[in-house]
């Protein structure tokens, strides 16, 4: 599995739609996105981040991941955002944070992700041996948990 790392430019494109306070999808070209509210006030940048993150892994928890590790017509709606964030294939997120004043709900926080997973009728990771399958570019490092590091970091 590759490791993810954050994307500045992915990061300001998150944040300018973040900052429309629009719970609707951007529908960015080429990005992966997932997005997340809260009625909740007060709570920082950090916090709220850790709220979307939690709740979004959240549906492997409550509502499982297939056997067969297929993102299929079936499970795209009740674990996309799960399945969006454990993508095989995406090495990039960048995130925003707005809190809106005249919205129904005052927190408003948006991932994109690069490049997008989600695709019907592919694995949302391969099972495997730790670092069993690092492409060219890729090395793995056993002290991030076994995951596919940039070789030029």
């Amino acid at each position: 599995m590759l490791e993810m790392a954050y994307n500045e430019t992915i990061g300001q494109t998150a944040q300018a739609w973040a900052d429309k306070c629009q719970f609707s999808h951007s529908k960015v070209n080429g990005l992966g996105e997932n997005i997340y509210w809260s009625t909740k006030e007060g709570i920082s940048n950090t916090e709220a981040l850790n709220k979307a993150f939690g709740f979004w892994w959240n549906e492997a928890v409550t509502i499982g991941i297939p056997e067969n590790l297929v993102v299929d017509a079936n499970n795209f709606e009740p674990i996309g955002h799960f399945t969006q964030m454990a993508w095989h294939s995406t090495t990039d997120i960048g995130c925003g944070v707005a809190k809106c004043q005249d919205a129904q709900w005052k927190l408003f926080v948006v991932c994109n992700y690069w490049p997008p997973g989600n695709v019907l009728g592919q694995t949302i990771y391969g099972p495997g041996d730790t670092c069993s399958a690092c492409e060219p570019g890729w090395a793995c490092d056993f002290g991030r948990r076994g995951l596919c590091v940039r070789q030029n970091q």
